[in-house]
């Protein structure tokens, strides 16, 4: 049985109809004979659902160590690691295999996430747009069928030809990428992990934080139009509309509210928001949504006045543009959402306070950040022989 972080994380202990499971190096373990110690209560409950690798190598408890990334331990903290592993396997039934990794490619592929990071960074200082247009790709695919590349396949049906979709952008970079890997790496890396690590990049590229991620995505073969429109956030959604999606991510109310934050960099085209507001016979400003501040809506006015082409785009954050910063939550606050679904997270009470929280707090923004982006990341992955490792991005291999 492979699993995701994100389905290992629904084995904690608090929901007593579940097993307890702790991975260490990648292998899943059935704790619950232990539950004294990594159930609700416990001295190691913070190991439980995760993988515990690098806490336990460290003999630590804090938080920010458990987690499957060994970079940087010592070779005694490596003695102390595989000590544990002893012990687990002496003791603990072995029920599976976490599906992804740190390190990855680190045998098949060594230079693999250099390869994707310095494409980025190359098709980024050539066009600032390009970070928000990956990050965008990257939720368009893991919405619809998981994140498997499958909002890269070309054809008729295809995600990719559904109308929410032709606005997305950032696939060339995607592309190039491919191509570098195919050379030096034939027929190893898949265009899923492609699109997350140059996600990833991009947000540490444009000023956000750095973050590990786990690879051996494998690429889905499955791509159908159909499944776009329920699965990803329409700009009118209200909060429960968007809670009712994200839920079925796996994703909570907080992930809601940090995800939310990569609006901070990217564009949006006019008909995204334009039903916010309107002009009357002498051309001034009709203000449809009260919640939108009504100088920020003049100022929208007249870069998307009516008839404006389809093809016009706006900054979705009008005072730094191009910076992952805390900004958007400042944005919010001075009510200048770009969208209605912006706007309802200022308005709604059970997100205004995060809302308010990461407004005055960047460094708090930037560590939910780190913790959603992972769990986004994971969302329905295909491991093993569930995908294939396609040639190119653009047509499955088999």
């Amino acid at each position: 049985m492979d699993l995701t972080p994100q389905q290992l994380s629904q084995y904690n202990g608090t929901d007593p109809s579940k097993p307890i499971y702790v991975a260490i190096k990648g292998v899943i373990y059935d704790v619950t004979t232990g539950k004294s110690f990594y159930g609700p209560g416990g001295a190691y409950a913070m190991f439980a659902g995760k993988d515990a690798s690098r806490a336990l190598a460290k003999m630590s408890k804090n938080e920010e160590d458990v987690t499957p990334n060994l970079d940087g331990l010592d070779e005694k903290q490596i003695g102390v690691l595989n000590d544990w592993v002893q012990k687990f396997q002496a003791k603990y039934p072995v029920v599976g295999r976490a599906g992804l990794s740190f390190n990855f490619y680190a045998t098949s592929c060594p230079a693999a996430e250099f390869m994707v990071s310095n494409t980025v960074r190359s098709a980024s200082s050539a066009d600032p747009t390009i970070p928000g247009k990956l990050l965008r790709l990257l939720f368009h695919d893991c919405f619809v069928e998981g994140c498997d590349a499958s909002v890269l396949l070309q054809g008729n049906g295809t995600e990719r030809s559904d109308p929410a979709n032709t606005s997305v952008g950032g696939f060339s970079v995607i592309d190039s990428a491919k191509r570098v890997l195919e050379i030096f790496c034939p027929g190893t890396v898949s265009c899923a992990d492609i699109i997350a690590l140059a996600a990833r990049d991009a947000v540490a590229i444009a000023g956000g934080p750095e973050i590990a991620i786990p690879t051996g995505r494998r690429d889905g073969k499955v791509s159908s139009a159909l499944n776009v429109r329920p699965n990803i956030v329409d700009t009118s959604f209200t909060m429960d509309e968007m809670l009712k999606l994200f839920n079925s991510k796996g994703l909570s109310l907080d992930d809601l509210v940090t995800l939310s934050g990569a609006h901070t960099i990217g564009v949006a085209h006019c008909n995204a928001f334009s039903d916010r507001f309107g002009q009357n016979s002498k051309g001034k400003l009709t203000l449809i949504d009260k919640s939108l501040d009504t100088s920020y809506a003049e100022e929208l006015m007249k870069k998307c006045p009516a008839g404006v082409s389809s093809s016009t785009t706006v900054n979705n954050d009008p005072a730094t543009s191009f910076a992952f910063d805390n900004q958007y939550y400042s944005n919010l606050l001075a009510h200048k959402g770009l969208f209605q679904s912006d706007s309802v997270l200022l308005e709604d009470g059970r997100t205004r306070k995060q809302v308010e929280a990461f407004a005055n707090d960047q460094e708090s923004f930037f560590r939910s950040w780190g913790e959603s982006f992972l769990k986004l990341t994971t969302i329905e992955v295909k491991t093993d022989d569930e995908g294939e490792i396609r040639r190119s991005c653009s047509f499955a291999t088999n």
